[in-house]
């Protein structure tokens, strides 16, 4: 059903075709995926704040990472707006970030439920209020989103660390972060983290499953 290669892409195999996917599954840029333990609607700005920050500033080498360098993540949910998954897929540099829609291409390829995307990065400068870039960008993709039948929901701009005060929601504007953190507890459980050299990623997590008819992977492991 699909082949495993040595570093972090793999090809999902049709069984009845025997042709590959044209495109991999994850890039090499990949750096944290997250999937919730239990079934958890993102019904809030606040919320999907509250599952970035702990995307972002709960393990310690991503967050001294998000301290001084801008990290682009998608949020994936279901057309009920049930997240799937997070994940950090690429970085940029201390002023600005890159959004590589390639990427939520890919995802929404192998979760194939996905019909919302929300999309967050930090702001090193810790100024969470968004750019003229940031505003330009996420029209851009919200176009580009859009050909795949996917919605772009929101932008989350997060603080250099999980110390500050506040976020901020394209669509609400400023989100309160130590309000959040006490609104909602979600745990999470770790698919992929490049700076764990023993954690290697698996296509049996990221896809077969959920391409083949099998049990989605929010439902297998949240109780692992």
């Amino acid at each position: 059903m699909f082949i495993k290669l040595p570093q972090k892409i793999s090809y999902i195999i049709d069984e009845k075709t025997k042709e590959s996917l044209s495109m991999p599954i994850i890039g090499d840029n990949l750096i944290r995926v997250l999937v919730p333990r239990c079934d958890t609607y993102i019904d809030s700005a606040g919320k999907a704040v509250y599952c970035f920050m702990e995307l972002y500033f709960k393990d310690e080498t991503i967050a001294k990472k998000a301290y001084s360098t801008e990290l682009t993540s998608f949020m994936f949910l279901t057309k009920n707006k049930k997240l799937i998954s997070l994940a950090i897929t690429n970085e940029g540099t201390t002023q600005s970030g890159n959004i590589d829609n390639n990427i939520a291409k890919h995802f929404a390829t192998i979760f194939t439920e996905t019909k919302y995307i929300v999309i967050a990065h930090n702001h090193p400068n810790n100024n969470v209020n968004p750019s003229n870039t940031d505003v330009n960008s996420l029209k851009s993709t919200k176009q580009i989103l859009w050909q795949y039948n996917l919605i772009l929901l929101d932008g989350v701009i997060l603080p250099k660390t999980s110390y500050a005060y506040n976020a901020y929601s394209m669509n609400y504007g400023i989100i309160e972060t130590r309000k959040v953190e006490k609104l909602y507890k979600i745990e999470f459980k770790e698919l992929f983290n490049v700076f764990k050299t023993n954690k290697k990623i698996d296509p049996d997590l990221l896809g077969a499953l959920v391409l083949y008819g099998g049990v989605p992977i929010w439902e297998k492991y949240k109780k692992s």
